[in-house]
């Protein structure tokens, strides 16, 4: 999902619950590359990777993270 289309998304739910329009909604400068912490799935094989949404049991193996930053791509291979 593009940044965007998380934006309408987030208006749409914030609408839902509060039943009135936001006063203002502020975009983040910075869209990837921005958490300071993530929870790393470890496979069989000792695959590095995602858990898989609404299962603890399975994971999604990744290649690079674009949420946490660069350096940590390097740290967690």
């Amino acid at each position: 999902m593009s940044y965007n289309e998380q934006i309408e998304y987030k208006i749409k739910k914030f609408i839902d619950i509060f039943k009135r329009e936001p006063d203002e909604v502020i975009k983040s400068p910075k869209i990837i590359y921005y958490r300071n912490r993530m929870d790393y799935a470890v496979g069989p094989n000792y695959e590095v990777g995602l858990k898989e949404y609404g299962k603890w049991y399975s994971y999604v193996n990744i290649d690079e993270c674009f949420l946490q930053s660069p350096e940590s791509n390097i740290i967690r291979v």
